[in-house]
This record gives structure tokens, sequence and C-alpha cells, in this order.
């Protein structure tokens, strides 16, 4: 009997042995379990926060309505400012990074960038949000960071489906409710602007002078040579052309922008001086009708117009010594100078620049050109000046 327990002792070991052999294989593969939990991580979305913002602006309420936004794609979203360097995360790596400015801490103006590490792009956009109430406006942003991941989707989750068409995802409770993204206007959200600015200009001078200034004695016994005279049959000054300049005009101007790229606007050149000789014209004006294609990069604002109109545009011509038939020596020898028009269809384009150096003011600079017919010349004008948004 003793000897045949003894011979049934190695099977039940070896029984023993093959029952335990899977338990003991699972303990020494730990990296399976940890790797399938890794596969199971959704991926990474690194949101940059706003170091400088207004204060009425709430960024949990934000962060919640992302969440919202991407309730349909299962993302893990980190919390960073753009003074702290992120950190390192294990797991699925960051696809991208959205980020959120303000250009100043009082503004309303706000830059979403979207650093698509997937595609290795950047897309960046411009909202401005003063015509939005203060409570929907991290709602706003939210939308907008959305509409970025949209257009730049990165490597979506394997588990993740498409919503059915007609599906929305309930809103969280006490989240603020969905606006539509607010329209992108210029000059701090306002649509309307007032300018003035102040230049003078150069351009082709040709024609005859304005006054006659050697009529010599005429029958009331008076000598007119060296004064502007300028009855009908007065014998004026041939100008045959060559560079003359429009020394000083102001240029009033009142503008509404009709889209974030076009806008028209009204624009005055009231001349006021000529610095002609006495009795010589010493003003000139003209109305011109604009169209402006705009462009805007933060406080930067660039414009290309086309403008038509009418009006006088007036030239100082230096005429010389031409008084040759006055009594006074002092005045046979003066160097005269007068004034030569140019009009009345004006029409051309020009190219503009500004800074934006607050929400409402921003100062400006132009370059104009300007043709005329049927006094033909061409005219351009530079001028510097200031323009209020509202």
């Amino acid at each position: 009997m003793a000897r045949g327990r003894l011979s049934a002792l190695p099977a039940a070991l070896v029984a023993a042995a093959v029952l335990l052999l899977p338990a003991v294989g699972r303990a020494a593969d730990p990296a399976e379990p940890a790797s399938r939990a890794a596969e199971a991580r959704p991926p990474r979305l690194r949101m940059v926060l706003p170091g400088c913002r207004p204060e009425d602006f709430d960024v949990d309420a934000l962060l919640a309505a992302l969440q919202v936004e991407l309730a349909h794609r299962p993302m893990t979203i980190d919390l960073t400012v753009p003074s702290a360097p992120p950190e390192h995360h294990p797991g699925p790596e960051v696809i991208a990074v959205p980020a959120v400015r303000f250009p100043a801490c009082d503004t309303t103006r706000v830059l979403l960038t979207l650093d698509d590490r997937a595609r290795r792009r950047i897309l960046r956009r411009g909202m401005d949000l003063r015509a939005v109430a203060a409570g929907v406006r991290p709602r706003a942003v939210a939308l907008g960071i959305a509409e970025l991941l949209r257009e730049a989707p990165g490597r979506e989750p394997a588990a993740a489906a498409a919503p059915p068409p007609a599906a929305e995802p309930a809103p969280a409770a006490g989240a603020v409710p969905a606006v539509a993204r607010p329209a992108l206007t210029l000059a701090g959200g306002r649509r309307w602007w007032l300018a003035v600015a102040f230049g003078t200009g150069v351009g082709v001078a040709r024609g005859e002078s304005e006054c006659a200034w050697n009529e010599g004695g005429q029958p009331d016994g008076k000598n007119y040579s060296g004064y502007c005279v300028k009855w009908s049959g007065a014998r004026r000054t041939p100008v045959a052309g060559g560079l003359a300049s429009a020394p000083f005009h102001v240029a009033p101007e009142i503008g509404l922008h009709l889209t974030e790229r076009l806008a028209l606007s009204l624009q005055g050149r009231l001349q006021v001086a000529t610095l002609a000789d006495e009795g010589a014209a010493d003003t000139a004006v003209a109305v011109l009708a604009r169209g402006l294609w705009v462009r805007e990069w933060d406080r930067l604002r660039v414009h290309v117009a086309l403008a038509l109109g009418g009006g006088t545009v007036r030239y100082r011509a230096p005429l010389g010594a031409v008084a040759t038939n006055a009594d006074v020596p002092a005045l046979q020898q003066r160097s005269i100078v007068d004034t030569v028009p140019a009009g009345s269809v004006l029409f051309g384009p020009g190219v503009g620049v500004a800074y934006l150096a607050s929400r409402v003011v921003a100062l400006q600079a132009e370059v104009n050109a300007l043709a005329a017919a049927p006094d033909t010349t061409l005219l351009v004008d530079f001028t510097l000046g200031v323009s209020l948004s509202f």
C-alpha cells in the first residue's frame, strides 16, 4: 500500500503544474493589461488658456462649453497657460494645441490658434466679442475652437463614431446657451468710422496759369502788370508741363464696413493752401466715393482703395519774371507764382496702412493716385491722419 501511494505522488504533482502554468504566465506578463489600458486612453488636447483676459471672461464656462462641443469626440483636455511650459504626459501624444489669446487685458478682441500636430500646420482665427453679451462670450469662443478642430481633425480615437446627423449633444447643466459665432468686423468690432487726414501732393501741371500777370496799362489809366487779372480775354501764361506741388490739403472721411474685407467711404479733398501770389486761388474742393478691400493682422490694418469722384485740384506753378510791362522794376524782376487747375472728374487707386492704438483710435497713412479729366493730370497724394471707430 505504501508503494502504491508513492507511485501516485508524481502524477499528482504533474497535474498541479499543468493547472498553475496559465496563471503563472499571466502574472509574468504585466505589460499586457497596461498596454490595453494605454490603447483605451482617448487622445489629448493641450488647451492654452489666456494669461491676460478681461475680468468678466469666465474660463470655467469656456471649458464647460468646449466639453459640450467635443462630446462626440472623446478627448482628454490638459490645461496650461502661455507662461507655463507643457509637461510630459505618458500615453497617446497630444494631437492638437488650441490657444486663446487677448491682445490686451481690457479688449474684446480675441485670437484663436490651433497647432495641428498631426498635419503639422497652424490655423488662426480672429474674433471680436463686443457685440456678444459677457455671459455668452466663453460659449462663442468655444464654438470658434470647435470650428478650428473640425478644420484640423487630427487623429480620431478608433472607438469614436460619428453622431447621427439629426442628433445634437445634450447641453450640460448650467451651460451657456449656444449662439452663432459673431461676425468678424474691423476696428474693435465697430462698423462705422470717421477719419481726418492732412497731406500734400505732387503731380504734372499743364495748361495755363489762372491769372494774367502782364496786362500792362488799361483804359482806366492803371498798369496791371505784376498783378493777377482774371477778366475775359486776358493773356495768361502757358505752362508746358512738369512736376508741380499741391502743397496742403485736408481729407475728412466717413466709412462703413460692409463685411470683414469690404468697406465703402465718402472722402473729401479740401485744398486749403497753394502758396501762390496774392490774387491767385488758394483753395480747391473735391469729393470722392471709395471702395476699400481690407486685411487686418492684430493691431495692423492694410487696405487697397479705388476712388471715383469730382472736383478740382490745384498745382503751385512758378511762372518766372513774366510781368515785363510793369512800371516798377521790382515787379518786372519778381518771379511770380500762380496756380494751374485740373479736374473735374477724378479717379484712381490708393493704398493705406493703419495702426490700431486702441479699440477706437487708429493712426493711418495713405498714398493715393488721382487722374483728372478733361483737364488731364496725374496727382499723387501723401496723407497722415487719425480715425475713430464706432
